[in-house]
């Protein structure tokens, strides 16, 4: 579903009648109704775009270790989802951007290494085995972050 075959008013509808449980969604509904909320998870990764990129960028540069943004990002995105249910509850919507699924798919990619990160450093490996490891994890965020500059800079 893009933004341009987006229809606020059908989600709104659907939020309503979850909600009111009046009625008992269809399946067609509900998987609507799950294409629309997944297009709004997605804009608020838009919305709070400089915040993660401002985490990256502080590892990137040394400010914050591995560890600490592992845990701040995860917050970040868990707060996302305090929002999102929020929104949802509210019958709040926001405005779709075409390129909120992309810049997601991005941050996706980030909390399956920081998940992966906590369960490295909480499995009590040698240090050595836990530097190699965030040596990698520094540098696939570094990665991930060019890819996310490339992609913000076709805008």
């Amino acid at each position: 579903m893009s933004k341009l075959n987006y229809n606020k008013q059908r989600h709104l509808e659907l939020l309503k009648l979850k909600y009111s449980q009046e009625k008992v969604l269809t399946s067609t509904e509900k998987s609507e109704l799950n294409e629309y909320s997944s297009l709004l998870d997605n804009t608020l990764d838009w919305e709070t775009k400089e915040q993660y990129i401002d985490l990256l960028e502080k590892l990137i540069s040394g400010k914050i270790n591995s560890f600490k943004f592992s845990i701040e990002f995860k917050e970040r995105n868990d707060s996302n989802g305090e929002v999102f249910d929020s929104l949802k509850a509210n019958s709040l919507l926001l405005s779709p951007n075409e390129k909120s699924k992309e810049f997601s798919n991005f941050i996706s990619e980030i909390m399956d290494f920081c998940y992966s990160y906590s369960e490295v450093f909480e499995s009590y490996l040698p240090g050595e085995k836990i530097d190699s490891y965030d040596l990698e994890f520094r540098n696939s965020m570094e990665k991930i972050y060019l890819k996310i500059q490339n992609f913000l800079n076709e805008e």
